[in-house]
């Protein structure tokens, strides 16, 4: 049985009720036990911003679900209930720190605080860039997705996520350097880990996807009978 886009989103949206849920209580009884660093100005815009950009990375992929070959779809979901679990995770701190889940505005200025280590082109590329941060796809490319099918919509999803991932790791890497917070700094890791991941299947993805569609088909199933060496 095909489950349909509307099933996957209920899942996404029951792991982020489930993340809430779930940090509440632990997060608050953890800081009971123990006290730790309270959360700065780059704890709180990371978490804000990166909230925004992975937002778009489940839109992206919601979009694909089912219309896609297989080893597509399995990318999509992938990336959709990770990132859905995320932003379940970084809402939950935001509620917990008291602060917007919004920014307060586009500026990527949480990464210029008093430190000489940030990378000034790339928070002036976040200035000037639609939405606040690189790699963003716009409405109208968001809109053009959703009218392709097939060949051309796979291709098209990979380019824009592979850009997406890639706008994101400065500030990940950023993050994970200076955040006062060490649960901001192990979220920020992780996730640089598994956007590189995901970065070097999507390159191959597409360069299989070059080849033509019946190449992605002999993929999926070699990957098929890689993952079921001894079918019934």
């Amino acid at each position: 049985m095909k489950i349909t886009q509307s099933a996957y989103m209920r899942l996404a949206a029951a792991i982020i009720f489930a993340a809430l849920a779930y940090l509440t209580g632990h997060y608050l009884g953890a800081n009971q036990e123990k006290n730790s660093h309270l959360p700065g100005p780059i704890d709180v815009g990371f978490i804000q911003h990166m909230s925004i950009h992975h937002d778009q990375a489940t839109t992206l992929a919601s979009i694909v679900i089912g219309k896609g070959s297989k080893l597509i779809d399995s990318l999509a979901l992938s990336i959709l209930t990770n990132q859905m679990y995320e932003i379940g995770q970084m809402k939950g701190w935001l509620r917990l720190w008291e602060q917007s889940i919004l920014p307060p505005g586009t500026s990527m200025d949480w990464m210029t605080p008093k430190t000489n280590s940030y990378d000034p082109e790339y928070v002036e590329i976040c200035r000037a860039s639609q939405g606040g941060m690189p790699g963003m796809a716009s409405q109208a490319e968001i809109n053009k997705l959703r009218e392709l099918n097939g060949h051309e919509m796979e291709m098209m999803f990979l380019a824009l996520m592979i850009r997406h991932h890639e706008g994101g790791l400065p500030m990940l890497q950023y993050a994970a350097a200076h955040a006062e917070t060490n649960i901001v700094k192990e979220i920020a890791m992780g996730m640089q880990y598994e956007q590189g991941v995901e970065i070097s299947q999507m390159r191959n993805l597409l360069a299989v996807l070059a080849l033509g569609k019946e190449s992605l088909n002999r993929t999926a199933k070699t990957e098929t009978k890689a993952d079921n060496p001894h079918p019934l």
